[in-house]
């Protein structure tokens, strides 16, 4: 072998892979991680999760949102809150999705309402589950309020 980065950790698979002819080249580029990956020594669990972003590749990255629920907003909380669901029995492609407009404090539901759908899958239910009720706002004159759902999709791209 004749590189002179090969170091101790490598000499047992050198003494393997003698029997073939060697030609051993510094990656210039790692598109994957794979470098990084093959080199690394074994990382302890709770640091795991920072070695993994590094080898996600920028272009894919999203910046997740912040996640609002009910429990976050203030006792004093005045206003309009909008709750949607979806979901689908993937075996048949029918689904339902639903929706309930509140008016906090109080918890007084001004409007709910039930969809049941054709043929789609679970991120077209959780869209008509909150499309539905952003339309039953407008229509009531809801100029402001805060939506909880628990699709993260829909949520990141709203």
């Amino acid at each position: 072998m004749k590189s002179k980065t090969v170091g101790v950790r490598c000499v047992p698979w050198g003494v393997l892979l003698s029997h073939w002819n060697l030609n051993i080249r510094k990656n210039q580029r790692d598109e994957d991680g794979l470098a990084v990956i093959l080199g690394a020594d074994i990382t302890p669990r709770e640091h795991l999760d920072e070695v993994a972003e590094e080898l996600i590749p920028a272009k894919g990255r999203t910046k997740l949102p912040p996640v609002i629920s009910v429990e976050m907003l203030e006792d004093t909380f005045k206003g309009i809150v909008l709750s949607f669901d979806g979901a689908v029995e993937t075996s048949t492609r029918q689904g339902s999705c639903g929706c309930i407009l509140w008016e906090l404090p109080g918890w007084k539901i001004l409007d709910e309402q039930g969809f049941i759908l054709e043929d789609v899958i679970v991120n077209d239910a959780e869209y008509c589950g909150l499309l539905n009720c952003l339309t039953v706002a407008r229509v009531r004159g809801v100029r402001g309020l805060v939506a909880v759902g628990d699709s993260r999709i829909v949520i990141q791209q709203v």
